[in-house]
């Protein structure tokens, strides 16, 4: 694993006051994305698998309805076999045109066991902020204050959302990567994470006792999805297309008329989960699993 973050952007052509975000993505897959909306900050990262091969940035004008600016990619196997202190460059591009540059950084993310003796090795934000420029026009005067550079280009710095805790790094795109690249993690494959939901947040109550746990999973027939080898074909085929996983994601919302950005109620959402499921030759969950 490795958490990437962006810096600074800069973007030529942009109209002033534009708001503006950065979309992440390794392999086609979303990871993360920047706020658009939020003071800039400089601390957070997000977590990334480190087996992907291409690593894509994706800058944003914010609005009723986003709007590409640019996009860069690198190749994540040949950045990962650099030293991971200081900074790193994408290009961005729009069709064939050039409209800016993306400044980035990324470092290898370490457990908290061993995160104090790794720390040593690891650049902090002052030297990263240091090493960012040395036209002193070009770096924050202050953490998280934004850049200001005359035009023609627009500089823009971008705030992270808040940092997922350990149990989430399996979301947002992580999980659903590492079994498009490792067929064997599908088996472990949790249903929050196919619907793009963070396993973190499946249970708001107290955990159980495994006991209590294990005997419950042992009485529940339908407490554990089941995968043929049917299954384990169609998900590997819709994981390496990104296309097939957006119409499978947009479809239940076209078919029952959702407006953007709205959202489907809980009877249809268990309705369209389970003509997935079906689809996909897998088991549907019970009633009381779908809860």
């Amino acid at each position: 694993m490795i958490e990437v973050w962006c810096q600074v952007a800069d973007v030529a052509s942009l109209a002033p006051g534009c708001q503006t975000a950065v979309e992440v993505e390794v392999d086609g897959f979303v990871i993360g994305r920047t706020a658009s909306r939020q003071p800039p900050r400089w601390e957070d990262r997000f977590p990334a698998m480190g087996t992907g091969r291409l690593l894509t940035f994706r800058v944003l004008a914010c609005g009723e309805c986003d709007s590409l600016v640019g996009e860069g990619g690198v190749d994540l196997q040949a950045l990962l076999s650099r030293q991971p202190e200081g900074q790193h460059t994408a290009t961005l591009l729009r069709g064939a045109v050039s409209v800016g540059t993306l400044v980035f950084a990324f470092r290898p993310l370490v457990s908290p066991s061993s995160r104090s003796a790794s720390s040593a090795r690891m650049p902090s934000s002052d030297v990263l902020q240091r090493q960012q420029s040395p036209s002193s026009s070009r770096s924050p005067q202050a953490l998280g204050s934004p850049v200001v550079v005359a035009s023609p280009s627009q500089r823009f710095c971008f705030g992270l959302p808040p940092r997922a805790s350990s149990g989430g790094f399996g979301s947002k795109g992580t999980s659903r990567f590492k079994a498009a690249s490792d067929p064997e993690a599908l088996q472990r494959f949790s249903l929050g994470a196919m619907l793009g939901s963070s396993p973190a947040s499946a249970s708001t109550g107290p955990a159980e006792p495994k006991t209590a746990q294990r005997s419950s999973s042992e009485q529940s027939p339908g407490a554990r999805l089941n995968f043929t080898a049917k299954a384990h074909e169609d998900l590997v085929e819709i994981m390496r297309s990104k296309d097939k996983l957006r119409h499978y994601a947009e479809r239940p919302f076209k078919a029952r008329g959702v407006q953007p950005g709205g959202r489907l109620g809980f009877g249809e959402f268990c309705q369209a989960l389970k003509e997935l499921l079906q689809e996909l030759h897998m088991s549907v969950p019970m009633d009381a699993q779908m809860q």
